[in-house]
C-alpha cells in the first residue's frame, strides 16, 4: 500500500510540475505578485532553468516581508536574496529589530534600493530611524512611509519635522 501511495504521490507531483511548466511567463510573473520574494525564491528557483531565470533575471518588481522569519534565516535572505535584488524592491517591510539592524546597519544601503515605493519598519528604536531619514531623502520613488516604533516617545515633534522634510 505504501508504495502504491509514494507513486502515486510522485505521479500528481510530476503532474503538477508539468502543467505548471507550461503556463506563459505573463501568468507566471501574475503568480509571483502575489508571493514575497522569500517564497518565489524558495518556490520555484529549483524548479528548472526556466524558473530559475524567471526569479532571477526579470524586472518584476519586488516584494520583501520579515514578518514570521528568524534570524538566521533572515541573515541568509539578506545575503542571497535581498541585497542582490535591492534595486528592485517596490516594497520592503522589516518587522523585527534584528531585520532592522541588518538592513539599515552601517554601512547603510536603504538608499540603493532604488525602485521602493513603500518603507514598513515595525519595531524600529528611535536611533535607527534617526539615522536612516537622510538616506530616505534620496529614496525618489518613496511614496509610504510607515513606522512603528519600539519605545516610548517623549516628544514627538522632532519626528514629524523630519518626517515632513521627506515630502516631495
Amino acid at each position: 500500500y505504501k508504495t502504491n501511495n509514494t507513486i502515486n504521490t510522485s505521479y500528481n507531483n510530476k503532474l503538477m510540475k508539468s502543467v505548471l511548466e507550461h503556463l506563459p511567463n505573463d501568468i507566471i510573473f501574475e503568480i509571483f505578485e502575489y508571493l514575497d520574494l522569500y517564497h518565489v525564491y524558495y518556490g520555484f528557483f529549483s524548479v528548472n532553468k526556466r524558473f530559475k531565470y524567471l526569479v532571477v533575471d526579470s524586472n518584476i518588481p519586488i516584494k520583501i516581508n520579515t514578518l514570521a522569519i528568524s534570524k538566521s534565516k533572515f541573515e541568509h535572505y539578506y545575503q542571497n536574496i535581498i541585497n542582490p535584488n535591492k534595486n528592485r524592491i517596490n516594497i520592503l517591510r522589516l518587522s523585527n529589530q534584528f531585520t532592522v539592524d541588518i538592513v539599515l546597519s552601517p554601512p547603510h544601503i536603504i538608499s540603493e534600493f532604488i525602485q521602493l515605493e513603500k518603507l514598513i519598519l515595525d519595531n524600529i528604536n528611535m536611533n535607527n530611524l534617526y539615522e536612516i531619514f537622510q538616506e530616505l531623502m534620496s529614496l525618489i520613488n518613496l511614496h509610504s512611509l510607515t513606522l512603528n516604533i519600539a519605545e516610548y516617545v517623549d516628544s514627538s515633534i522632532d519626528i514629524f519635522s523630519k518626517l515632513f522634510l521627506l515630502s516631495k
